[in-house]
């Protein structure tokens, strides 16, 4: 990976992710492994994240609704243009498309495939 990952590039793929999101797949039961890098919707913005998704089961929080569609992930910080160790739960999107993970991946952001 480079030493430097190159963030405007990926706000770009990002910023087309968001215009291509996909929010009717909410609530229905998708699944994802674990390792999976993912677009994550961001709490009740419009935003999305780039993730990593570390566990392969799904949550519910009861406050919120009580769909299992919840998942642990591992996020990606353009702010501190590094993985943030501690993970999170987020909503997932839809995993990236062969080639945004190829974009990634040249970008710096996503380790190469081993």
């Amino acid at each position: 990976m480079r030493a430097s990952p190159d963030v405007e590039r990926f706000e770009e793929l990002r910023r087309r992710a968001a215009r291509l999101r996909v929010d009717h797949m909410f609530g229905r039961l998708l699944t994802w492994s674990v390792g999976d890098f993912v677009w994550a919707k961001f709490g009740q913005t419009r935003g999305i994240q780039l993730g990593r998704v570390v566990s392969p089961h799904p949550v519910a929080f009861q406050n919120v609704d009580s769909l299992r569609d919840w998942w642990e992930l591992q996020i990606f910080s353009s702010t501190h243009q590094r993985w943030v160790e501690r993970t999170t739960f987020r909503r997932v999107l839809r995993t990236l498309t062969l080639s945004e993970l190829a974009h990634l991946r040249d970008a710096g952001i996503i380790p190469e495939a081993t």
